[in-house]
């Protein structure tokens, strides 16, 4: 549904709620004048009460009939897809670690919009009750200021070997890659391929 849909959808769902309250409100309203208008039942006080009846029950099948014509036609509000705006468009980003506890830094970037690095230590006790590290995890997140075409997210350095790593998930918008160990002083790159 275009916005034009949407917005004429939107209109005809405002006026039948505006409908529903007005119309019950008026039926309400017609059926306690006319009951309270003689003591004694006439035909007239419960033809009013019929009408407000059938009024009622005609607007909740009008509600009914527009909750289901929105389910059957109508769309979510969902985001548009990014998939088809996505272009080959070189994206990369270029930080430098280091041994101790100092966060990366930025080398050189393309294309992102937001990076960030997260560095996971789990750490447990051993047989002697020495602690020690179980695992290291070290995360690096992308999200990309422009969709682009991925083929393939290529994790390399110049001047290091990296511990096993892998890419986690990855799309128009973002990546994610996670290395299985901890990460030595040097430099990583991410650079996104075109399909």
């Amino acid at each position: 549904m275009g916005n034009l849909g949407a917005w004429l959808w939107k209109k005809f769902t405002e006026a039948t709620v505006n409908l529903i309250i007005t119309s019950g409100i008026t039926s309400f309203a017609i059926t306690l004048w006319a009951a309270t208008r003689s003591s004694a039942p006439d035909m007239t006080s419960l033809g009013w009460l019929i009408v407000g009846v059938l009024l009622a029950f005609a607007i909740v099948i009008l509600f009914g009939l527009a909750g289901w014509a929105r389910q059957k036609w109508g769309r979510t509000n969902a985001p548009p897809s990014t998939a088809a705006a996505a272009t080959p468009l070189a994206t990369m980003l270029r930080i430098q670690t280091y041994s101790d506890a100092r966060l990366p830094t930025r080398r050189q970037q393309e294309n992102i919009w937001r990076w960030y690095t997260l560095s996971n230590r789990i750490r447990g006790r051993d047989a002697n009750g020495t602690e020690t590290d179980i695992a290291i995890q070290f995360f690096v997140f992308l999200v990309f200021e422009t969709p682009v075409a991925v083929g393939q997210v290529l994790v390399s350095s110049p001047d290091m070997q990296l511990p096993s790593h892998e890419v986690k998930d990855s799309g128009p918008r973002h990546a994610i890659i996670v290395f299985n160990g901890g990460v030595s002083a040097g430099e990583i790159e991410v650079r996104v391929a075109p399909p």
